[in-house]
């Protein structure tokens, strides 16, 4: 994630990001799995989908950051860690207020993706 990377260096939080984080932010959640199965059983192949919260102090900061994770995101296929990624794929976003127990006037644009991974 290099242009994100830049932007936020290491602010991804899973469900909510703490009181006091510098925004932008990356929140992100599991909103789905999916096993692949043949007829000999599961075949290796996993489909999850993720939501990803693109967080800012303003309307425009939120939406850059979620262009940001957009171009890095969609249609990355490789190797993360010792995940074989064989593609993640961009599915659709929304812009919402984004209301926490840290913040009330921050913004959000919240993408879902498909990552598929072989096992």
């Amino acid at each position: 994630m290099g242009g994100v990377h830049q932007v936020i260096s290491d602010r991804i939080y899973p469900a909510q990001y703490p009181q006091g984080a510098t925004l932008p932010v990356i929140v992100y959640a599991n909103a789905g799995k999916e096993r692949h199965k043949n007829l000999n059983g599961f075949n290796g192949l996993e489909v999850t989908r993720i939501q990803l919260e693109c967080i800012g102090a303003t309307y425009t900061s939120a939406k850059q950051l979620g262009d940001l994770v957009l171009a890095d995101l969609d249609d990355f296929t490789g190797t993360v860690g010792t995940l074989n990624v064989r593609r993640i794929a961009y599915i659709s976003d929304t812009d919402v207020p984004y209301l926490s127990a840290n913040e009330n006037d921050t913004f959000s644009c919240r993408q879902d993706y498909y990552i598929t991974i072989k096992r």
